[in-house]
């Protein structure tokens, strides 16, 4: 098959989400009004190898489960081809994904497409998205001692990184996806690991910036208000937002007040 110029954004997309449902790249690459274009073109894709599938465990089996692609080595090679990937990296070994890393990702990708979809619309540049791929090759390290004098070493790698730029100038995140696996404690450690990151300084140098919030997203409103409590006792304050992933959509989750603040009672939007 010749590759056009959207099944290249197509394979762009699978490979910087790592995992990407159906309806996920339809909205992304072909829009909502033209679900058969897509389905044909992400099946002709797979067909010749450049995207692989596979199937999310659903009551009913495959006939109901959401598809989710993956990208093919040939699809990978026709990106590495074609150079805009400073570092370029794939193997056979990113076809092997379990269950709940395959559900933790996908709500990434969620949260990423919208965040797409609304700066698209917004007229917002992304200037950078940094997947946790990407942050585990080089990360920041902070020493935490609790008051009873034990001394840890909590390392910073956030979900995703990624920076905005609006009317008011840059904005620069970082992303924490909870999917309720995490205890109380270990969340409580990652927040104070944030907390002594800001403290030290370091963070300037790693991003570049002297602005940076931390994103929590959360798989319930329930969850979201717990995490919420936890990290006001652990003295986390403003930097730290909070929202439910089930809440988020493209249209409300930069300029309506779906976010939750740490120590603010009144929602927020992420922009005015």
């Amino acid at each position: 098959m010749w590759l056009m110029p959207r099944d290249l954004e197509v394979l762009k997309a699978v490979y910087e989400y790592r995992a990407i449902t159906h309806t996920q790249l339809t909205r992304l690459i072909f829009g909502s009004n033209h679900p058969s274009i897509a389905t044909r073109r992400l099946y002709t894709l797979y067909h010749n190898g450049y995207l692989e599938r596979m199937f999310l465990p659903a009551r009913g089996g495959v006939a109901v489960s959401p598809t989710v692609y993956l990208l093919g080595e040939k699809g990978a090679h026709a990106l590495s081809l074609r150079g805009e990937y400073l570092n370029f990296y794939w193997s056979k070994d990113h076809l092997k994904i379990g269950t709940l890393f395959l559900s933790h990702t996908l709500a990434i990708s969620e949260f990423r497409l919208n965040i797409t979809l609304a700066c698209r619309a917004a007229g917002i540049p992304i200037l950078e998205w940094r997947g946790e791929r990407e942050l585990k090759k080089d990360y920041d390290k902070v020493t935490v001692t609790s008051p009873s004098g034990v001394t840890r070493i909590i390392p910073i790698i956030p979900d995703s990184y990624f920076v905005l730029q609006t009317p008011q100038g840059k904005r620069h995140f970082v992303l924490e996806l909870d999917r309720g696996t995490m205890e109380g404690k270990r969340f409580r450690t990652k927040v104070e690991g944030y907390t002594e990151y800001f403290k030290s300084g370091t963070y300037k140098e790693r991003f570049g910036t002297k602005s940076l919030r931390v994103l929590t997203v959360t798989e319930s409103q329930r969850r979201m208000k717990n995490l919420k409590a936890i990290t006001e006792r652990a003295g986390g304050k403003s930097r730290f937002w909070f929202a439910s992933l089930d809440t988020l959509t493209d249209e409300n989750i930069l300029t309506e007040a779906v976010w939750q603040v740490a120590q603010r009672q009144e929602p927020h939007p992420l922009f005015d």
